[in-house]
């Protein structure tokens, strides 16, 4: 038993609105929760949050946020699929800190090792070096005008 895959089988409206959910919950970092006002606005059969409810795909839930009571959803089996807020806020600053290292080992030390600027270093010419130069490139026939 333990090799089988069970799936259920569930309507394409269901489907979508699994996904669209999985997507809000893993963009806005909420850990599964999806709010009553905002299942409204997503919903467009409401026999699709109805079949999530009866497969145990989504569970009605309370969130406390400032000391109101808001109704919702729970998203179940997101944290299995997905990381949690903590762990993205994590990664998140791991990444701006890695960045900040490699910025300010930038910053103060110019061109670094091997690497040679793309731009030619400025050099001090006479006016005859600069008029030989001009002229040279003009017979050159490049065909610009």
């Amino acid at each position: 038993m333990e090799d089988e895959v069970f799936t259920d089988v569930m309507s394409a409206g269901a489907f979508r609105l699994r996904v669209l959910l999985t997507a809000h919950c893993a963009y806005d970092l909420t850990d599964g929760w999806v709010s009553e006002r905002l299942m409204r606005s997503l919903v467009d059969q409401p026999d699709s949050l109805e079949e999530l409810l009866r497969l145990g795909y989504l569970e009605p839930a309370v969130r406390e946020d400032r000391g109101v009571q808001i109704e919702g959803y729970h998203l179940l089996g997101f944290g299995d699929e997905q990381m949690s807020r903590d762990q993205r806020l994590a990664e998140r600053e791991a990444a701006r800190n890695r960045m900040r290292n490699v910025r300010a080992s930038r910053k103060g030390n110019g061109v670094r090792g091997n690497v040679r600027p793309n731009v030619q270093e400025n050099t001090v010419r006479t006016d005859d070096e600069r008029s030989r130069r001009s002229s040279s490139a003009s017979s050159s026939g490049s065909g610009r005008d």
